[in-house]
């Protein structure tokens, strides 16, 4: 480093000596002045050559930070992402099957009063709920089996006149 810096500074040097030729001689002191001031543009040089290479540095640091700071968010964001989806597909659920019990309900009117009425009861109201809830049985299209054998029979066929044996 230090024979840059020396042949950078004879450089100098001899780059301005043709010019003081064609001139009057140099002096030794004028020849030393510009050999200082070369060496203290050089100095200059260097410090600023290495301020940039402290703040480069630092900059690369803080690059890495906000590396591992994106990799984060992208993973918060690919997370958040899964949870709507889910919400989404729950939320769809949930809005279809109460689409499907509002339409079940209002088919049927005396339920549809009951739950009416259930929905205006203040919360866990000690025994309204279960007075109101006590559930009777809705009318059956089909009739249970031990009713079906409990009723009187009635037959749709034909009377059949009862014959007696005839003599033979």
């Amino acid at each position: 480093m230090r024979g840059c810096c020396g042949l950078l500074a004879m450089l100098l040097v001899l780059g301005a000596v043709p010019a003081a030729w064609a001139e009057e001689p140099t002096q030794p002191e004028q020849l030393k002045k510009m050999y200082d001031d070369a060496l203290v543009q050089l100095k200059q040089a260097q410090d600023r050559r290495n301020e940039l290479a402290v703040e480069n540095e630092k900059l690369v640091a803080r690059v890495g930070e906000l590396d591992k700071s994106l990799a984060s968010m992208r993973a918060q964001l690919e997370e958040m992402r899964s949870q709507a989806s889910v919400w989404a597909e729950r939320t769809y659920f949930l809005r279809s099957h109460y689409v499907a019990w509002r339409q079940f309900i209002q088919a049927r009117p005396e339920w549809m009063a009951r739950w009416e009425l259930f929905l205006e009861l203040p919360p866990f109201a000690a025994g309204a709920a279960a007075d109101l809830l006590a559930v009777t049985s809705p009318p059956s299209p089909v009739k249970p089996p031990e009713a079906a054998s409990t009723a009187p029979t009635t037959s749709t066929a034909p009377a059949v006149p009862a014959t007696s044996p005839s003599p033979g």
